[in-house]
């Protein structure tokens, strides 16, 4: 059981390399495929503040921006069900807000970042009750053409 447990939380805070599409060029050498890269940040119980390993994920988000044009970054909040519904609504968008913002400090291109979105509670990645921590979570998805 532990070790599905960590084997699946090794997983969960990877990049999602199934999550890449291949730019195929269009006979003339230039990309025409979209990239689409989505990445996770998970937070503490009742918690927006970033951890040191959400530090390191938005690094790599500004990383891989930095390679595209065409770019849009969409991030999304989410919280676990413990609690209020309303108050799950708020802490999922305060964790969206608070990536966003490190992101835009962090200099990525003006007019890149989508509008934030919460889904509260109403968009579990699990129901096990001894994994709702995997439920705190931001996740960003990146989209965009690969540059030459």
């Amino acid at each position: 059981m532990r070790m599905r447990f960590l084997a699946m939380l090794f997983l969960l805070c990877a990049p999602l390399p199934w999550s890449c599409a291949s730019a195929q060029g269009d006979g003339a050498g230039a990309p025409t495929a979209p990239f689409k890269e989505r990445m996770r940040i998970f937070f503490a119980a009742g918690s927006s503040d970033i951890s040191a390993h959400g530090l390191a994920t938005i690094r790599r988000v500004v990383e891989v921006a930095r390679e595209l044009d065409a770019l849009s970054i969409k991030i999304v909040g989410h919280a676990d069900r413990i609690g209020i519904a309303a108050d799950n609504e708020r802490l999922a968008q305060e964790r969206a807000q608070n990536v966003a913002a490190a992101i835009k400090n962090a200099q990525v291109p003006d007019g890149a970042l989508s509008p934030v979105e919460s889904r509260g509670s109403t968009e579990p990645f699990t129901t096990d009750r001894n994994a709702l921590h995997l439920n705190r979570r931001v996740e960003i998805s990146i989209y965009g053409i690969p540059r030459l």
